[in-house]
């Protein structure tokens, strides 16, 4: 294996076990980081206009959105970065628009106070992604074939003149 595919191999290899942790992780702590700006709306209305990305219950979530002023809650201009215990799952105040195999859309609306759309999707498969060049590139590694044995079953035909594979008794190219 090529230096280069080598360090490919071993950077996805790291990333996928540290997204395996993170995975394990999220169902012990809700982490999230986002950011918000304070806009002025027409009639002087101020509102907080947000994004954000989270992790909870195996899944990665990110969400954008509005809050009105005065609606509460511990969101703030600027960056926020939190570890909580993560909420039950059945005290969600969304139900998903739709959701296949983990993967969920939920916008809600809370009285033309806030508005977020949340898009969900389950650690399982980021995982997965950044497995899969480590995946394939150790395939590749193991199946590679020697240039020195038999097409047909691989048998190590250095130091043979006769032109026959003594594994299968197919005709091959001397080897000289």
């Amino acid at each position: 294996m090529s230096r280069k595919r080598s360090v490919v191999f071993v950077a996805s290899l790291l990333l996928a076990l540290a997204l395996a942790g993170l995975w394990i992780r999220s169902y012990f702590v809700a982490d999230s980081i986002g950011h918000g700006l304070t806009f002025t709306g027409s009639g002087g209305v101020s509102y907080l206009r947000f994004v954000a990305v989270g992790s909870e219950f195996g899944k990665i979530g990110f969400a954008r959105g509005y809050v009105w002023e005065g609606a509460g809650g511990d969101i703030h201009s600027g960056w926020n970065l939190r570890h909580d215990h993560p909420a039950p799952p059945r005290s969600r105040i969304n139900t998903p628009l739709w959701s296949v195999c983990g993967f969920t859309y939920s916008p809600f609306d809370i009285q033309s106070v806030v508005s977020v759309r949340l898009m969900e999707i389950p650690d399982w498969f980021v995982t997965m992604v950044a497995a899969l060049p480590a995946a394939w590139l150790g395939y590749r590694a193991l199946r590679r074939k020697n240039p020195a044995g038999c097409p047909a079953c691989g048998y190590n035909l250095t130091g043979n003149i006769s032109g026959i594979c003594p594994e299968c008794g197919r005709q091959t190219p001397t080897a000289g």
